[in-house]
């Protein structure tokens, strides 16, 4: 698979670390297709256990692109932060000078063989650790990607005049996203959002925008407004 425009969800993980690992964390269960590591200590990026933190999934599962309802989706039991287990994930590595990339081997070859059914090269999980042999090597970068791609949009977020004397001053903040130009007008913001695109409804890649002003705050979701929808916000 090549990740050039897919999104790297390392740069949204809270990240815990100790001599021999590193865990990255994340708040919604995630669909990861390959991690990619730096490192100029190749033997250990060849010794490396990738594992995720798992305990209901994959038995249970919504299929990936499912439209389901509330009555289905809502009663399943979900994986969390504090009940489950480490699994040494099924993969593949291939070197690119000091770069490892790590990709999955379909899910029910080795790890869970009584799954016929299922065949998902992607672990979906809150949780990654990168489990060294020894103590972890110098490393340089670390990305750890999804199915999502890299797409820009511009977006307007306007008031009315009746709040053209209030304060506004605050900050934006994107969540799986990120703002890389904005413009401030008589009653409007412009804003220029870097979000991840899935074709998969399911997917927790969703990007949010949120506006502070130090008194009020909303957020919404980019793939609302990349639909051509019009979000009102109930005045402050």
């Amino acid at each position: 698979m090549n990740f050039v425009d897919n999104v790297n969800i390392a740069d949204f993980a809270m990240i815990k670390e100790d001599e021999n690992d590193i865990i990255f964390q994340w708040e919604e269960m995630r669909d990861i297709f390959g991690v990619v590591i730096e490192s100029p200590d190749k033997e250990a990026l060849s010794e490396l256990k990738l594992e995720y933190w798992r305990r209901h999934w994959p038995q249970q599962r919504v299929p990936k692109g499912a439209v389901v309802g509330a009555g289905g989706s809502g009663w399943m039991r979900d994986d969390d932060w504090f009940n489950g287990e480490w699994k040494t994930a099924d993969v593949k590595v291939k070197f690119d000078d000091s770069k490892a990339i790590f990709e999955f081997n379909p899910i029910n070859a080795q790890e869970f063989t009584d799954i016929a059914d299922f065949d998902a090269v992607y672990r979906r999980t809150l949780k990654i650790r990168l489990a060294f042999e020894d103590k972890k090597p110098e490393i340089n970068s670390i990305a750890i990607y999804t199915d999502s791609v890299w797409k820009s949009a511009k977006v307007k977020i306007e008031w009315g005049d009746g709040f053209a004397d209030k304060n506004w001053n605050g900050d934006i903040s994107v969540y799986n996203g990120e703002m890389f130009g904005s413009m401030n007008g008589q009653g409007f913001i412009l804003a220029k959002i870097k979000y991840a695109q899935n074709e998969d409804v399911n997917s927790f890649d969703k990007t949010i925008v949120t506006l502070r002003n130090g008194k009020k705050s909303f957020s919404f979701l980019v793939d609302d407004v990349i639909n051509g929808e019009k979000i009102f916000v109930k005045d402050f």
